[in-house]
């Protein structure tokens, strides 16, 4: 708590125009980052007014969401939006999530995102639902064959 209420400090002392600003969270825990290493910047769905900024992949990355996070604050917009947004497709490794423990489902998708991963978040969620489908496919087809074998017992 106390990171916090020196930031507050700090702000109101440099900053008195900004007196009225209030954080409602904050998290001063272990680093987190994005399962795609990427800032997560813009609005929170029905509070309009409120914005998630998180960045934990270094001060370069950290300054652009800032900038990225005023832009949307002032202009309602930024260029970045469709990269940052919180509700984006991460990788194609979300769909193993229900299946295999979460800390396994971010290495992988660390590993994937640093080495693999290519194309915007559009590209990203068109695959998934590719790859979702075709395992659906596969599941059923497994399913009916299953279900052969045993009528025909």
């Amino acid at each position: 708590m106390a990171p916090v209420h020196h930031l507050l400090s700090y702000i109101r002392d440099r900053f008195p125009q900004l007196t009225d600003v209030r954080f409602e969270a904050w998290w001063q825990g272990l680093i987190g980052v994005t399962k795609d290493f990427l800032p997560l910047v813009g609005t929170i769905r029905g509070r309009e007014r409120h914005y998630v900024v998180l960045c934990a992949a270094g001060l370069p990355w950290s300054t652009f969401a800032a900038q990225a996070a005023v832009r949307m604050s002032l202009d309602g917009e930024s260029h970045l939006d469709r990269f940052f947004k919180p509700d984006r497709s991460f990788t194609e490794i979300d769909l193993l999530q229900p299946f295999i423990p979460k800390p396994l489902t971010f290495a992988l998708s660390h590993g994937y995102a640093t080495s693999y991963l290519r194309g915007d978040e559009r590209k990203v969620s068109r695959r998934k639902k590719l790859i979702g489908a075709a395992a659906l496919a596969g599941a059923a087809a497994g399913l009916l064959k299953l279900i052969g074998k045993a009528s025909r017992r």
